[in-house]
């Protein structure tokens, strides 16, 4: 299956015949949230390659430990086909920033990039796919492995 309209947006993909590798991007804060979409995607067949997901809140980020786990999240989008980004909470001065920095590495690297979440700046628009939430995500994602 190719060429869908996903939320109303021509794009072309096609993830009928093989299972993908997906990089989450999100808030810190919802890792939680993200271990569950994680699970939903492996149960689909498909990798989650984000290991963010399950850090330890307490790790403190301004620490000689994260150059570290910077360079492991850069491998991580790597070993991705698609990097999801969740937009669905607004930017804010005590989000980071690591969101857009992955987006903007992983289109400089080539990976295809999909958003959960409205368009919240020009880069946006570079997305291969943009869903409203996780479930019609999910339910297009079936979709493409159910049809001829």
């Amino acid at each position: 299956m190719t060429n869908p309209f996903v939320n109303g947006r021509f794009v072309e993909i096609s993830v009928r015949e093989i299972d993908l590798k997906f990089y989450l991007s999100g808030r810190f804060r919802d890792r939680l949230f993200y271990q569950g979409i994680r699970q939903k995607l492996q149960q689909m067949g498909h990798e989650v390659t984000s290991t963010w997901i399950d850090e330890d809140a307490t790790f403190p980020p301004e620490s000689i430990g994260s150059l570290a786990l910077a360079k492991r999240d850069i491998r991580e989008l790597i070993g991705a086909d698609v990097v999801i980004a969740d937009t669905r909470e607004p930017f804010s001065p005590h989000s980071g920033g690591g969101r857009e920095f992955e987006r903007g590495f992983a289109y400089a690297c080539g990976r295809r990039l999909w958003r959960v979440g409205p368009r919240r700046q020009t880069f946006h628009f570079l997305d291969e796919a943009e869903f409203d939430d996780w479930d019609y995500l999910f339910a297009w994602l079936i979709r493409q492995r159910q049809e001829p």
